[in-house]
């Protein structure tokens, strides 16, 4: 029995739609993952942020000097990492970093969240 042209076409093409609907399948997962993986982690990296701000410059965070302190920092920060180290950004971190003192619950409640999000989109 003797295969056409045509046939072996649709079988290259069949197998080839096949094969890139499973890696298309993959890519995305993954995606998914990182995008967890890395919120996550970009949480964590914020918190201990503000947790060290906080163990530096002890109680003068919210003083004058404190305040400009962080604006220099964040000055400094932004050249050097681009966006997210804000002088507002600084002091979110730093309230989170007081807020949840303990950062294994925290770690646990971010990877909570983080996953939560991402199971309604």
């Amino acid at each position: 029995m003797n295969i056409t042209a045509s046939e072996n076409n649709g079988f290259v093409e069949d197998t080839s739609n096949r094969l890139l609907f499973g890696i298309e399948t993959l890519i995305e997962q993954t995606r998914k993952f990182v995008a967890v993986y890395l919120n996550m982690e970009t949480c964590l990296l914020y918190r201990s942020i503000g947790h060290y701000i906080i163990n530096e410059l002890h109680y003068e965070t919210y003083s004058q000097s404190g305040q400009r302190i962080l604006a220099t920092l964040s000055r400094k920060l932004s050249e050097k990492f681009g966006k997210g180290y804000t002088y507002s950004g600084l002091n979110r971190m730093i309230k989170v970093a007081e807020i949840y003192s303990d950062e294994k619950k925290f770690a646990t409640l971010s990877r909570t969240l983080t996953q939560s999000l991402n199971k309604m989109q």
